[in-house]
């Protein structure tokens, strides 16, 4: 029998600065721009006397990774420079040990399996604030890359490749340490060739995707540790504890993009970007796995029971392991069609008993007549539209007022920032349902703060990501100031506001403050004192104490 899946707006803050991490940030922001307009000025140089740098590969906010050449031996690696100069005191000390640590684990992963990208290397330039991680360089294109280019594999193709990615899987779930990838997509598993010039996969970011929790995601916005919406487990969506069931739900979501060429929940092409990230989280969470039949796709019944699998809820009805899973394909390859339909857990009949068979044959009720009949189909059509209505499963529209209810009540304790507001989830007793508040953009770091002061945890990954890009736009404008909502100077206060902490924020604020020094000096130099006088005074508004204003501040005393 194969597998059933029925069965189953306020005052915007000022951040005052030491002059020395001024001077140190203005530096860094240097360094960041001329990396983004101009070739990268470390491409064919020597790094410490041991790797020639010979293209960049790609950056995220803390680090930038580089095709090398080991000067010595000539052989080819990746070098991924983690600068942590940006960062002071205990949160520099804390990055550290927490590099470190992923190293440790990197380099255990890549030993233990062929199939996960290891670690060669880990050291450390305290006095130049870097870290240096040197790995295995990957010559190949990722799956989501194959399957634009290519299309869905056939299934043969995909079960190989699969057995491949569950060796990565065992290694890291049943090591001495377990380790949860957490962040499994196409993007992830790179394809490659092996010595004899067989394909293989190669698993990216083992470890490192707890660390990297604030860099740009190539897919879409990840959502923070939950993962990235769309392969993210229900239980990980809700923040609850992850296991090795956790990856495999993941696995599944891979595994059907290889067979259809499509993401499971919404239909839409598995490898192109999306920003229906509301959506894609209810429909993982609520939704039916489309039919691959509906892609166009004939799969064997054997291979669609792994699947189905993979993709239950409950993380129980799943395999328990990448063990049971390379078992379950290895029947799969063997041309067994009901492989995992038999591993389902199912509640066992009751057996009779012995005076259950002794009963005597009791009459037959008599029939219910045909408007009985009606009428209770009628009752049960009703109690299921209005427990329908009551969970409301495909989600739900919020208005403030029943929000704040709502988390007064207790039954929202974790929110997110979404297109056009706030999404989350309602517990309604033993069930919970997705909502989505609209947010007007001005509003929004009002509300964070208030969800913040009220214990919510508020996951605002999407709109830094947002906020960050609007930067980018404003600055290829050269557009810091003068455009209230829409210049620089407008994101990095947005930013400032929804993430108080953030370094990002303090580092842009600091260069609108230079570019309005700038633009004074020269007001300055052509006369116009009252000009360079206002633009100074808005520049210590924005940001107390800057070096360059207080230096034009001084000129204009003395003019």
């Amino acid at each position: 029998m194969a597998w059933n899946p029925e069965d189953v707006p306020p005052q915007q803050p000022t951040i005052p600065w030491s002059a020395d991490e001024l001077a140190k940030m203005a530096a860094d922001e240097a360094a960041t721009e001329a990396a983004k307009t101009q070739e990268d000025p470390l491409v064919g140089t020597l790094m410490r006397n041991k790797w020639r740098i010979l293209k960049r590969l790609g950056a995220g906010s803390f680090g930038t990774v580089y095709k090398v050449q080991d000067v010595k031996g000539g052989w080819i690696e990746a070098l991924k420079i983690l600068g942590v100069d940006r960062l002071t005191g205990a949160e520099a000390e804390e990055m550290r040990k927490r590099f470190l640590r992923e190293a440790q684990i990197m380099k255990r992963l890549g030993t233990d399996s062929q199939h996960i990208v290891g670690l060669a290397t880990y050291e450390e330039d305290i006095e130049a604030g870097l870290i240096y991680f040197l790995m295995e360089f990957v010559e190949g294109k990722s799956l989501g890359k194959a399957l634009e280019t290519e299309g869905p594999f056939p299934v043969d193709r995909t079960v190989r490749l699969a057995l491949q990615a569950c060796d990565a899987l065992m290694a890291a779930h049943e090591g001495p340490e377990p380790v949860v990838h957490r962040d499994l997509k196409l993007e992830n598993l790179m394809l490659t060739t092996d010595r004899s010039g067989e394909e293989m996969i190669k698993v990216l970011d083992f470890g490192i995707a707890k660390i990297a929790e604030r860099e740009a995601d190539s897919r879409l916005t990840t959502v923070g540790t939950l993962g990235t919406p769309g392969y993210a487990a229900p239980e990980q969506l809700r923040a609850e504890e992850v296991d090795g069931r956790t990856d495999l739900f993941a696995f599944g979501v891979i595994l059907y993009a290889l067979l259809t060429g499509r993401d499971p929940w919404l239909g839409k092409l598995a490898h192109e970007p999306t920003d229906q990230i509301y959506e894609l989280m209810a429909a993982t969470d609520r939704a039916e796995v489309i039919p691959m039949a509906k892609a166009g796709m004939s799969v064997p019944a054997g291979m669609t029971n792994v699947v189905m699998r993979l993709l239950q809820r409950d993380p129980a009805r799943r395999f328990q392991s990448a063990r049971d899973l390379r078992d379950a394909l290895l029947r799969v390859a063997a041309g067994d069609e009901h492989a995992a339909a038999d591993m389902a857990p199912a509640a066992a009949p009751k057996p009779k008993t012995a005076a259950a068979t002794a009963r005597p044959v009791a009459r037959p009720a008599p029939k219910p007549s045909r408007k009985g009949r009606l009428l209770a189909l009628a009752a049960v059509a009703v109690l299921l539209l209005g427990g329908a209505w009551y969970v409301q499963p495909w989600g739900r529209t919020m208005d403030a007022a029943t929000l704040r209810s709502s988390v007064q009540a207790g039954v929202i304790d974790r929110t997110w920032l979404d297109d056009g507001g706030l999404g989350g989830y309602v517990q309604l007793g033993p069930l919970v349902s997705p909502f989505f508040l609209s947010v007007p953009e001005s509003e929004i770091p009002q509300a964070v703060a208030e969800l913040r002061e009220a214990n919510v945890f508020v996951d605002t990954t999407w709109e830094i990501q947002r906020l960050r890009d609007l930067v980018i736009r404003a600055q290829s404008r050269t557009q810091y100031y003068g455009i209230a909502g829409g210049d620089v100077q407008s994101y990095a206060l947005r930013l400032a506001a929804v993430e108080p902490e953030s370094g990002e924020a303090r580092s842009l604020l600091l260069k609108v403050g230079e570019r309005m020094a700038w633009d004074a000096s020269a007001a300055l130099a052509d006369g116009s004192a009252d000009e360079a006088e206002g633009l100074v005074r808005q520049c210590l508004v924005l940001v107390p104490d800057h070096p360059r204003c207080r230096a034009v501040s001084q000129e204009l005393q003395g003019a």
